[in-house]
């Protein structure tokens, strides 16, 4: 492969016709770290209601809630807790209906309603205690998203029982979490949804006062839901007040009454997987900002190129203007301007500390390099920050240069203040 010249030049002409191929080469360079697997997370467990549910109770839409996207963009095993090949995977005990205290449930048909998150918790630690579920907490994540059903339960005692649920968790190894706050924005759900996500984003803090080696993040779950109904044209959807089918639960048509795809509601008051999928994406990134990996956090911010060189040709200043990159723990988010728009490339991120110079790899799960995972050596000095790629994927560099005839990648980043 003949390499490109890339040099700085002031020809307006020239500019543009290096910044198409430097696009894709922008994207990967500024893409930083991920490895095999794409996520620091070996398994997922989620407690929480209808909007969660994948099956373990009843699933209240067209297809996987927000929390199973999550899980496969990352690559890690999940299923919902009465699956069948339960076995060695993550697991959604969320059941629809469910409050955040005690419930049995109630049968309907095939489905099971209304099993409270102390009762999956408990659920969780019996199998745990037994040996059906194993897991390494240090690599672990628990996803709490419950309030929905607590309209008529006061707000302390809905954060009585999601610390409760935490409590069990916590005794039986669970170490990091991820609480949600709740939508506001939807009509059957507003009312208790402005209730409680104040009291939602402060449970972290008092949890942590609790168990002071275990990490807690608020989740703004709720809030990506919100902006899909408050901008819904953005996100594709066309419909945000009418159900797109019935139940067949309660023996109602299910025949779609359009595309569901544009369709914020698939069942009244249940958001389509399409919405699902849209609040994944952001999910995702929490998910990935809440990995306790050692020197990640020493990465975060925004970062602007300030000089990159490919195959021993540098890259000139007005396409490294067009780059900025984004880290926040595992997660990373690339932006290139373009003259058709921003050309976005997204995924994970992980390091190793113990190879010298550092390592990282980079794996790409939404955008241009979806798919594709890159090695990389990096260093960072203050706000200043180095890697070199092998845009190949092949070999890890091992210096800070590139060579002509390859698909060496270097460039030299600086945060944002």
């Amino acid at each position: 492969m003949k390499p490109l010249t890339m040099h700085p030049m002031t020809s307006v002409t020239r500019v543009r016709r290096c910044l198409g191929a430097a696009v894709q080469l922008a994207l990967l360079a500024a893409a930083v770290v991920a490895a095999e697997p794409i996520s620091p997370w070996r398994l997922i467990f989620a407690f929480g209601d209808s909007y969660t549910d994948s099956g373990a109770g009843y699933v209240d839409g067209d297809g996987p809630t927000a929390i199973v996207y999550v899980a496969r963009d990352l690559g890690v095993p999940f299923t919902h807790a009465t699956a069948p090949d339960a076995a060695g995977k993550g697991l959604n005990f969320a059941v629809s209906g469910a409050q955040t205290g005690e419930g049995e449930g109630r049968r309907i048909k095939d489905a099971l309603l209304g099993r409270g998150m102390q009762n999956q918790g408990r659920d969780f630690a019996a199998r745990v205690q037994s040996g059906a579920v194993k897991f390494e907490p240090e690599r672990t994540l628990f996803f709490v998203a419950g309030g929905l059903n607590d309209g008529r339960l006061t707000t302390e005692t809905t954060m009585a029982n999601l610390t409760l649920l935490v409590r069990q968790l916590h005794a039986v190894g669970a170490r990091h979490f991820l609480i949600a706050v709740l939508p506001q924005k939807i009509p059957q759900f507003a009312r208790v949804g402005q209730r409680l996500s104040p009291a939602l984003a402060q449970l972290p803090v008092s949890l942590k006062e609790q168990y002071p080696a275990a990490t807690f993040h608020v989740s703004r779950w709720g809030d990506y839901m919100d902006a899909v109904m408050a901008e819904p044209a953005r996100f594709g959807i066309t419909n945000t007040t009418d159900a797109c089918a019935g139940r067949a639960l309660f023996d109602q048509d299910t025949t779609p009454r359009g595309d569901p795809k544009t369709y914020f509601f698939y069942h009244e008051g249940h958001p389509s997987t399409a919405v699902q999928r849209i609040v994944a994406h952001e999910l995702r990134r929490e998910v990935l900002a809440a990995a306790p990996v050692a020197g990640l956090a020493a990465l975060n911010g925004t970062w602007k190129p300030t000089a990159a060189e490919l195959a021993g040709q540098p890259m000139p200043p007005p396409v490294l203007k067009t780059i900025t990159l984004k880290l926040d723990g595992a997660a990373y988010e690339v932006v290139v301007e373009t003259p058709k728009g921003p050309a976005v490339d997204r995924g994970a991120v992980t390091i190793d500390l113990a190879t010298k110079p550092a390592s990282m790899t980079i794996a790409g799960i939404e955008g241009p390099n979806a798919g594709k995972a890159f090695p990389a050596i990096y260093e960072i000095a203050g706000d200043t920050l180095r890697i070199c790629y092998d845009l190949a994927g092949k070999a890890r560099p091992t210096e800070f240069k590139t060579r002509p005839e390859t698909k060496q990648y270097w460039v030299t980043y600086q945060r944002a203040k």
